[in-house]
């Protein structure tokens, strides 16, 4: 479950920013911030891990290939602005940008987000993270739905997210090329 929370010695109207982040006790939790609000989330499970497994085999791939720049995946903390943390599940930043990637954190809006949703996460991705990434200039927005087998490939244009056709059943980064991704491959022999 997603919950939003508050310290106690904060006032109610105090926001949460990258310092206050740091604060935080080893937990075991995993923790987002977004809009000054921090969020505790529960750990993945091996489904999504598998799904991004395979994500992140064929974003690898191509990133290797075209020498096109690096993939991560989660846990890594991506600093979109004092008051906007988050923990994608996989990343990708062009060459050009790899300056961005500083020793604690990617310190601005990577080139490609996926996140894989929950059913705890899933408003969340959909909706405000969204218009997060699309506010802070992610270029492609990955929705992978385990839930509905599905996969909405978002390019960002004139600031707003535009879905990307799906042909033949295979999702396509027009970002990062080579990324071509079996709907149905991607979820095959998951439970």
């Amino acid at each position: 479950m997603v919950v939003a929370i508050r310290p106690s010695d904060m006032a109610l109207d105090a926001l949460w920013t990258w310092e206050d982040l740091w604060d935080i006790p080893e937990d075991g939790n995993l923790y987002e911030i977004i809009d000054g609000e921090l969020y505790v989330m529960a750990p993945p499970i091996p489904v999504h891990q598998e799904i991004l497994t395979r994500s992140f085999r064929a974003f690898d791939r191509a990133a290797e290939f075209h020498g096109a720049g690096k993939v991560y995946v989660a846990p890594i903390g991506v600093k979109l602005s004092e008051r906007d943390i988050v923990e994608p599940d996989l990343i990708f930043i062009a060459r050009e940008r790899l300056s961005i990637i500083l020793q604690k954190v990617v310190d601005g809006a990577p080139d490609i987000v996926l996140e894989i949703f929950s059913p705890s996460t899933r408003l969340k991705d959909v909706n405000s993270k969204a218009v997060l990434y699309a506010r802070s200039g992610v270029r492609e927005y990955w929705q992978i739905d385990p839930r509905h087998r599905s996969v909405v490939v978002l390019s960002l244009t004139n600031g707003a997210y535009v879905p990307t056709p799906i042909e033949d059943g295979v999702a396509r980064s027009a970002v990062l090329p080579g990324v071509a991704i079996s709907i149905s491959g991607l979820f095959a022999d998951l439970t």
